[in-house]
């Protein structure tokens, strides 16, 4: 079915009411994104509903599934709605189905029903609502969210600073009104483009991809030095946004001077406005945490906001996890937790001061593969071999402190762009094989627990 074809089921379907059609539009765009175990567990059990033209509302089973969804799988739900044309808002909430003891019982942790959870304003002058950004580089986010930088704009910052939140909410946040933004992953981008030159189509595709008022491409960090054409293709790009003025948002892991481009590339990123996002301080953090439970109506104890802000000092995204696991512990248990059970839960998410070295990180996963040390660094390309290169790498990156150049050195290998890469791969990995991530986990914790 095509887009068009789409939008005209959409519009002539009735509102407020299950829409099956659309439902299954919807899932058969996500399901070839997705793992199937991954699909059938969270993604299936969704239920679609189109009120009027502008809100699609997705309702999960219970709040757990919600939170996963939200966590994990948000962003393809929104590019498969933009694949589909839809340019009104989209919303997901469980449906909660307790009982009456069930719903008394979770007064005590819960916010009570017409009460207002103390969470963060919903609105924040100028910026995204969810995004809180660290004090230091607040002036400058606030200029661009404003629209002061006209053309492209480069936004450089660690994993889980905020980045694609930031990109996302700027190119999307007119779409009820007059801006028609579009947000894309570098490797949608570079797919798309791939597939418009098979078919002899680039004209075509530049032409639909720039009748977006703003546009953003994360991950351009992942650009490999032998795409040669995608090079040109985000060259160009840059150029046509820069004579229009048309905003176009890049996201990146690394400054461009650690990125292996053609010079022609490489000036243009130097050239543009740079913003360079840190991570929140403690306030932003609580801040973060307090609005991640409030979505589900769960208050925490400022102490405990506090305790977990605290320990959990980079990767935003590891404090949203942590909001998850709290939301479906105590709907398990139905009371609040203790501080040390607190620690229990989230203290894989913690940030340890501890630094880890090269040595330590190979030795164990050496160890963990039943290998050398210098097998991993060495030219073997077995996949046994190169799977150890990447989780090393991916350590040393998440765990160790170390930038791209360090991990990249570590395991023997001079292009930066290589450690960029395993950390993905280990990350896909990770989600979608949960024993593997336990035994990482474990590993990680025995790095930091490692007496010295």
């Amino acid at each position: 079915m095509s887009p068009r074809e789409a939008e005209e089921l959409m519009t002539a379907l009735p509102s407020k009411r299950p829409e099956p059609e659309y439902a299954l539009l919807l899932k058969e765009e996500l399901r070839a994104k997705m793992p199937t175990a991954f699909f059938r567990a969270f993604i299936e059990p969704l239920t679609v509903t189109h009120s009027g033209e502008e809100t699609l509302e997705l309702i999960a089973p219970d709040s757990s599934i919600a939170a996963h969804v939200e966590s994990r799988y948000r962003h393809l739900i929104e590019e498969a709605l933009q694949r589909l044309e839809f340019r009104g808002q989209m919303s997901l909430r469980a449906g909660f189905k307790e009982s009456k003891a069930s719903q008394r019982a979770e007064q005590s942790v819960l916010v009570p029903a017409g009460a207002s959870p103390a969470s963060p304003q919903e609105t924040q002058g100028t910026l995204p609502v969810g995004f809180v950004p660290c004090p230091a580089n607040r002036d400058r986010i606030e200029q661009l969210c404003r629209g002061e930088f006209k053309g492209p704009v480069l936004l450089v910052g660690q994993e889980g600073c905020g980045k694609t939140l930031l990109a996302r909410a700027l190119v999307e946040q007119d779409r009820a009104g007059k801006r028609r933004g579009l947000f894309l992953t570098l490797e949608t981008y570079l797919t798309e483009f791939s597939l418009a030159c098979r078919k002899k189509d680039t004209i075509s595709w530049r032409t639909r991809l720039r009748s977006h008022d703003a546009i953003a491409v994360d991950d351009v960090h992942y650009l490999k030095a032998q795409a040669l054409r995608g090079q040109e293709e985000l060259r160009n790009l840059i150029d046509d946004c820069e004579q229009q003025g048309r905003p176009l948002i890049l996201c990146s892991s690394v400054h461009p001077q650690q990125l292996s481009l053609l010079p022609d590339l490489l000036s243009r990123l130097n050239a543009i406005p740079m913003i360079e996002l840190l991570y929140p301080d403690q306030a932003g953090r609580e801040q973060i945490l307090e609005a991640e439970l409030s979505k589900q109506g769960l208050k925490l104890p400022p102490a405990q906001v506090s305790f977990l802000a605290k320990r959990i000092s980079r990767d935003m995204r590891r404090l949203k996890s942590a909001a998850m696991r709290l939301v479906g512990r105590q709907s398990q248990i139905q009371r609040s937790l203790s501080e040390s059970e607190l620690r229990d839960l989230s203290a894989d998410l913690f940030t340890h001061s501890r630094s880890l070295r090269p040595a330590e990180i190979l030795e164990a996963v050496a160890a963990f593969y039943g290998m050398t040390v210098d097998s991993i660094r060495g030219a073997a390309r077995d996949r046994e071999y190169a799977l150890a290169r990447h989780l090393a790498a991916f350590i040393a990156l998440e765990y160790g402190g170390m930038t791209q150049k360090e991990a990249a050195t570590m395991i023997g290998r001079k292009e930066h762009g290589s450690v960029a890469h395993a950390r993905r791969k280990i990350e896909r990995l990770m989600d979608q094989d949960l024993f593997f991530r336990r035994q990482v986990e474990r590993m990680i914790d025995g790095l930091h627990h490692k007496e010295t």
